[in-house]
C-alpha cells in the first residue's frame, strides 16, 4: 500500500491522508445490548457468505454487480480485530471529555469517520479479561465455557479444548486461505501445550500468556501471586520464549510483529486475519521517556491538571494509535473489516474514564460493560452479509 502513517509524527510527516477522499458521516448502529461476541462472530462469518453467494452475485442483470461479485469472490477479505486492553467508555475522542482526550486516537477517530465507518454506539462486553476474550473469539457466552473469572497468573483452567475459535471456524470455512495471527495478550490459559494459541487456529503468535506484564521488560504482574511478581518473562513467539522483546516497549514490539504477520500473509499468498490484542491501557501504565507521540499528549493532559494516571493512560493510547495506523497502512484499504473496541470497561483510578457511566472495570455497573466500538467496512461486501 502507498504512503506512510501521518499521525505518527515520530516516523516522518506526510500531506495526505491515507485513508480514502471521499468522506461522509459515519453509518450509525441503532443501540442493540448483547455480549462482545455479536459482531465479531457474524464478521468472522465474512468468509463464509462471501463465498457461498457469489453464484447469486454472477446471476445480476447488471453487468457492474456482476463484475463486483466476481472480483469478491476471487480476494478474501483481511480481517483485523484491534482490542485494548481496560480501555474505558470515555478513552475515545468521540466521546471525550477533555482536549487531551481528543488529541488521543487521531487515526482511530478518521477511520470511524470515513466513508466505511459504523459506530456502534450500544456496544456491551463482559466486566473482566478473560470472560471477554473468551466471548470474543469463540462466539459464545462465558457461562456456556465456564470461563467466569480472569485468569491470573499460575491458572491451570483454560479456554474448553472442545470449543472452536474464530481462527479455526475461518479454517474450517475457507481452508488455506487465511494466515490467521495474534499479537498481543492471550488470557485464555497456557499450562498446557494444547492450550496456547497455536494450538487453537492461529498459524503464528508473538506476546504473552497471562493477564498483565510490565510495559518494558515483559516480567509477570500479579495482585494474586505476588511472590512472583517482577521475577517471570512472559514473552512468548509460537510455541515458546522469545527473549528478545525483554526491554522493549510491549506496543511497539507487537507492531513490528503485527507487521512481520502482514507480509508473512502475502509472501504466503493468504489473506490475513490478525487480532491485535494490545497491553494498553492495562496497569501499571507506562510510556517511553520523551516519546515523539506520547510525549505531547502527557504534558497537555498534565497541563490541564488531570492526574499523572490519567495522562499516562492517555499517552500509552496515543501510541497505540500510531502502531494501529502502521499495521493499517501495509493493508489493501479496499478489501479490508477493521473492528475496534476494549476487552471491558476501564479501571478509573488506574487512568481510565467510563463518564458518564457508573462504575468500571469488574462491576456489575455500565461502566464495567459498555465500550467503545467502531468497524471500518471498505471490504467489498456486496450481496454477501
Amino acid at each position: 500500500m502507498d504512503g506512510q502513517p501521518i499521525y505518527d509524527a515520530s516516523e516522518g510527516e506526510e500531506t495526505t491522508s491515507l485513508l480514502p477522499h471521499q468522506q461522509r458521516r459515519a453509518r450509525r448502529l441503532r443501540p442493540a445490548v448483547g455480549a462482545a461476541v455479536a459482531c465479531v462472530a457474524a464478521f468472522g462469518a465474512v468468509a463464509v457468505v462471501t463465498n457461498a453467494r457469489t453464484t447469486e452475485l454472477r446471476r445480476s442483470n447488471d453487468p457492474e454487480i456482476g463484475n463486483v461479485g466476481r472480483r469478491s469472490a476471487a480476494k478474501t477479505p483481511t480481517i483485523v480485530i484491534s482490542l485494548l486492553d481496560d480501555q474505558g467508555y470515555a478513552d475515545v475522542p468521540w466521546l471525550a471529555q477533555d482536549a487531551a482526550t481528543q488529541s488521543a486516537m487521531p487515526f482511530a477517530d478518521a477511520l470511524r469517520k470515513d466513508a466505511g465507518g459504523v459506530d456502534v454506539k450500544n456496544y456491551h462486553t463482559w466486566r473482566d479479561c478473560t470472560p471477554s476474550r473468551a466471548m470474543l473469539l469463540t462466539g459464545r457466552h462465558h457461562a456456556q465455557l465456564g470461563m467466569h473469572v480472569p485468569l491470573l497468573a499460575g491458572a491451570t483452567a483454560a479456554l474448553p479444548t472442545d470449543e472452536q475459535t474464530i481462527g479455526e471456524l475461518l479454517e474450517k470455512a475457507r481452508p488455506g486461505a487465511y494466515h490467521r495471527a495474534i499479537v498481543g495478550k492471550w488470557d485464555l490459559g497456557a499450562a498446557s501445550p494444547k492450550y496456547v494459541p497455536t494450538a487453537r487456529g492461529f498459524d503464528a503468535f508473538t506476546g504473552f500468556y497471562n493477564a498483565m506484564i510490565d510495559y518494558f521488560d515483559w516480567t509477570i504482574e500479579s495482585v494474586a501471586m505476588t511472590d512472583i511478581a517482577g521475577t517471570i518473562l512472559d514473552a512468548q513467539r509460537n510455541d515458546g520464549p522469545s527473549p528478545k522483546a525483554a526491554g522493549q516497549y510491549t506496543t511497539r514490539f507487537l507492531r513490528d510483529a503485527a507487521l512481520g504477520e502482514v507480509a508473512a500473509a502475502k509472501t504466503a499468498g493468504k489473506a490475513l486475519f490478525l487480532y491485535a490484542a494490545w497491553n494498553a491501557i492495562h496497569y501499571d501504565v507506562a510510556i517511553p521517556d520523551a516519546h515523539a507521540l506520547g510525549q505531547p499528549v502527557y504534558m497537555k493532559a498534565v497541563g490541564l491538571g488531570l492526574p499523572q494516571e490519567r495522562a499516562l493512560a492517555l499517552a500509552a493510547l496515543r501510541i497505540v494509535d500510531a502502531a494501529n495506523e502502521w499495521i493499517y497502512s501495509r493493508l489493501d484499504r479496499d478489501n479490508t473489516i477493521w473492528i475496534q473496541t476494549s476487552d471491558n470497561g476501564g479501571e478509573p483510578h488506574k487512568g481510565a474514564s467510563n463518564y458518564p457511566l457508573r462504575g468500571g472495570k469488574g462491576s456489575g455497573w455500565q461502566g464495567g460493560t459498555q465500550v467503545p466500538c467502531f468497524m471500518w467496512l471498505r471490504a467489498n461486501l456486496r450481496g454477501s452479509l
